[in-house]
């Protein structure tokens, strides 16, 4: 059927992209900077291939994809990480023959700087949870006196719940201005209610593809990404994702995250990614095709359906589970007891993002890989970068 070149092999996101092509008949060729990435091991890729790290020398990472979709014979070029926003800026500098389903490097950037966002989003009507910049709060200090508590302060740029910290005084709050103003953090007013989260796929500013899910779960807790994820029906937060994605005239795939008040059922954006998400595989359990649906816009090719959404579907990131197990049993005060809530809260799941009987290899040289990463950390070794952790003009 063709060929596809899908990069950040070391991710789970990756991984599940691999399967879902390989499922329909497309050959796969898995890249990543790194000699181990779970994805090498996958049954379903046809080949693997390495790059420079787009976060050590851009440049060099562009020569080598350019390399290996002529070497390849690439249809279509797959990205899915924060290298997606590279891929865009040096789109032209990529041969014809690899596809792309994908929006301009400024209307991508424009929705991952939260403050561009912020700004995209008053003027749109989607709402947002009250949200000031930590370099205001430094220039006032009674600013922080008069703000409501608590407070989730977070980088400008970025996302999987790095450097996220849940504030409660006016104190911590200047301290941390101090600190992240320079870099341009915000402070967010926190809202009590559901995390949901709203996938979409556009095709020249039409909507081709949609799927929301709620997170039960998440690692880092609370802030990080869903580690168990439900479906679920929220009009609310779907068109605000819609709204902004109208009026971008967008292409390619997105993923928005939001607040769901309990009582008005009001929906508040939080944060988008203008890229493959994590969660992806829930979308892909439910049906939704994603990577599959790329591939053939990216081919020019619509001859394709998309069916409705299997409701009541649960999934799990079995690798991010047990890491939140894991730092929440450390903090645990009575052990014992932690344990048997857990036990008694598992819940049935259809689908792991990780983990599949019929294709094990992946999962296990992900736990090698984290393994290695901790053993680093104890000895105090550098660990490879994954990410430019906001560095996006």
């Amino acid at each position: 059927m063709g060929r596809a070149l899908v990069t950040s092999a070391r991710t789970r996101v990756a991984y599940n992209i691999c399967k879902s092509l390989a499922r329909r008949g497309v050959e796969v060729v898995v890249a990543d900077a790194q000699p181990h990435a779970m994805s090498f091991h996958s049954r379903h890729a046809v080949g693997t291939a390495r790059y420079v790290s787009p976060f050590v020398d851009e440049h060099r990472f562009i020569d080598d994809l350019v390399r290996l979709v002529e070497q390849e014979r690439i249809d279509v070029l797959i990205p899915v990480l924060e290298e997606t926003y590279m891929v865009a800026r040096h789109r032209d500098r990529l041969p014809a023959r690899a596809g792309l389903c994908l929006a301009g490097y400024r209307a991508l950037v424009e929705l991952h700087d939260k403050e561009s966002l912020r700004t995209l989003a008053n003027r749109l009507g989607v709402p947002m949870p009250e949200t000031v910049s930590l370099a205001a709060v430094l220039a006032s200090p009674g600013m922080a006196g008069e703000m409501a508590y608590p407070q989730v302060v977070k980088p400008r740029q970025g996302g999987g719940g790095w450097a996220v910290e849940e504030v409660t005084t006016p104190d911590r709050l200047r301290a941390l201005a101090s600190e992240r103003a320079a870099s341009g953090g915000l402070a967010q007013r926190k809202l009590d209610g559901d995390t949901v989260c709203v996938a979409m796929l556009y095709d020249a500013g039409k909507m081709v593809a949609s799927d929301t899910y709620r997170v039960i779960q998440a690692y880092p807790w609370p802030y990080g990404q869903g580690t168990l994820r439900e479906s679920f029906s929220c009009p609310a937060a779907e068109q605000g994702l819609r709204t902004l994605l109208d009026a971008m005239a967008w292409t390619g795939v997105c993923e928005a995250d939001f607040i769901v008040e309990p009582d008005s059922g009001r929906a508040f954006l939080i944060d988008v990614n203008p890229r493959f998400w994590g969660s992806l595989a829930h979308s892909l359990t439910r049906g939704m095709d994603f990577p599959y649906y790329y591939y053939k816009l990216a081919r020019n090719e619509r001859d394709f359906g998309v069916p409705e959404s299997a409701p009541g579907v649960v999934t799990r990131w079995l690798g991010g589970d047990v890491m939140r197990l894991g730092a929440q049993f450390v903090n645990a005060r009575h052990k014992a007891a932690f344990l048997v809530n857990a036990l008694r809260g598992h819940r049935r799941v259809a689908a792991y993002d990780d983990f599949d009987l019929s294709d094990p290899l992946p999962m296990l040289a992900w736990c090698c890989g984290q393994a290695t990463k901790a053993v680093r950390r104890a000895w105090g070794m550098p660990t490879p970068g994954e990410g430019l952790c906001g560095q996006w003009e």
